[in-house]
């Protein structure tokens, strides 16, 4: 079955920063906190225990999920039901102390991911030196990804990333961008659900702006199921549109992605979703 293997469960909206490549920068979602409805959450998770699903989950999108006050309850959820799954918290390690990185790993967390955008030091400098405060000897290295040092912690992977941003999209079209490239594999490969049960066409939907929310919504998973939204007619033809480098949805018309080499997907998923797709959506 062609289930993502990434998604993103977005179970709170507040964040703590501004980042100019984030359209927290331009409106004022992020300021204010607003939780997932619990019975929503188990609803998805259930759902996705139903189908034994072995991808990532992250409890993340346009938010900071430290400050979401249930989000060691939201692991037990996830490990409970998909055991298998790899669940991710990605932050900013603003408030990530040593502590708080225990208590996720007791609750069930398989990877812990730190974001460093640092203005005083260099990307390097700045990842040693908060590993330090969480007693960790980081040793950074350069990628294409960023700088990047992987660590272990008990029984939890914790890597860090300051990220290289040539790499970075304009969010469908609501920060400032040049690079552009036809291919976008992100709906074939990746699932983002906002706090409110939305299932959107990609991570880069920004609920608070008009036109996102008019073009960039396939359905919404409190009255349909994971299943019957991922492979929907609409989510379906969205995708035969990218394979035929069509942008016809408004969102991706705006959209500026990164080259596709620097975004790798395994062609033979892409191949699968080719034969999917070809009798309904594909033929001339």
């Amino acid at each position: 079955m062609l289930l993502p293997n990434f998604i993103e469960i977005e179970t709170s909206t507040y964040c703590n920063r501004r980042c100019s490549f984030c359209p927290n920068s331009v409106y004022d979602r992020g300021t204010k906190q607003k939780l997932i409805d619990d019975g929503l959450f188990k609803k998805i998770v259930i759902e996705l225990g139903c189908v034994r699903y072995k991808g990532a989950v992250a409890l993340h999108n346009y938010n900071e999920p430290l400050f979401d006050p249930f989000l060691y309850e939201h692991l037990e959820t996830l490990a409970e039901n998909i055991p298998d799954s790899k669940r991710m918290i990605l932050t900013n390690g603003d408030i990530l102390t040593r502590e708080k990185l225990t208590k996720l790993d007791s609750h069930g967390a398989n990877l812990v991911r730190i974001a460093i955008y640092s203005s005083n030091q260099s990307p390097i400098e700045a990842i040693i030196t908060h590993a330090k405060t969480l007693g960790l000897n980081a040793q950074p290295i350069i990628t294409d990804e960023g700088i990047v040092s992987k660590l272990k912690f008990n029984n939890m992977d914790v890597s860090y990333l300051a990220p290289n941003r040539d790499l970075f999209t304009n969010r469908g079209g609501l920060v400032k961008k040049r690079d552009f490239s036809d291919d976008c594999y992100l709906p074939f490969v990746s699932s983002a659900i906002d706090v409110d049960g939305n299932m959107k066409i990609c991570c880069e939907i920004y609920p608070a702006d008009e036109l996102h929310r008019k073009f960039g919504i396939i359905g919404n998973l409190k009255d349909r199921t994971f299943l019957d939204l991922w492979f929907s007619v609409e989510y379906n033809q969205l995708r035969a549109e990218l394979l035929k480098h069509d942008r016809n949805n408004e969102i991706c018309r705006r959209c500026k992605k990164v080259p596709k080499s620097s975004r790798k997907v395994n062609s033979e998923i892409i191949d699968e979703w080719k034969e999917l797709l070809k009798d309904e959506h594909l033929s001339d």
